[in-house]
């Protein structure tokens, strides 16, 4: 027998009644089979987040997983507290992070804007990416977001922390990366330049240092 929802969960949203014809559209509990069950529980959850669609104080326009990521390093550089940001803001921050990250974690935006969505990602798989980030901020090393992947260059002196931290080596673009998602075997056939132009490309830190810098192998 699947579990139940409470009426009261389903009908009053913002302290507004709505029809309770929406009952009979999420009543998965007597739902014939997991699928169904599995179906109606999808539906609930968009019907609940479309309804109760929380107001967004620092992130803007958030539309896909990528967008997310880069509003989330730019607003963890400007109000960490390490860097004299308020502990209030950063809080808010990571609450608005969680709300937008169920509502867009399997859709994805290229460079060229074009929309994609991925049906191996879910919003309730273990996600570090808020972590890495503020993991790394003290890092003196050259730091590139490209989509959902994170590229360390000049960055021998903490390699045993990226690697503790989950990055892995690219020789060939004498790099570290990062990423919680199953790397694709093409990606590792292209250049720095060619992942660039597909999914973008942010610097999130810079080396402060006058040595020559490593930018990818072309």
């Amino acid at each position: 027998m699947f579990s139940q929802r409470s009426p009261e969960r389903l009908t009053k949203v913002r302290g507004d009644y709505l029809p309770a014809l929406h009952l009979t559209f999420f009543n998965y509990s007597i739902a014939k089979n997991k699928t169904q069950a599995k179906t109606g529980r999808r539906a609930e959850k968009n019907f609940l987040m479309r309804y109760t669609r929380m107001k967004y104080e620092f992130f803007k326009n958030v539309t896909s997983k990528e967008e997310l990521y880069s509003q989330y390093k730019k607003l963890a550089i400007e109000h960490h507290p390490d860097h004299g940001g308020r502990v209030e803001d950063m809080q808010k921050i990571n609450a608005e992070y969680n709300d937008l990250k169920a509502r867009v974690w399997n859709t994805h935006k290229s460079a060229t804007g074009e929309t994609y969505t991925s049906e191996t990602a879910t919003a309730d798989a273990p996600d570090r990416f808020r972590d890495i980030i503020n993991a790394v901020m003290g890092f003196n090393i050259d730091l590139e977001l490209c989509g959902c992947w994170l590229w360390a260059f000049n960055a021998y002196e903490c390699k045993d922390e990226l690697k503790n931290l989950g990055f892995f080596y690219c020789l060939k673009k004498r790099a570290w990366a990062w990423t919680d998602e199953e790397p694709k075997k093409n990606k590792h056939k292209l250049t720095m330049d060619e992942i660039r132009d597909q999914y973008g490309s942010e610097k999130i830190r810079e080396r402060k240092d006058e040595t020559k810098r490593i930018t990818g192998a072309a």
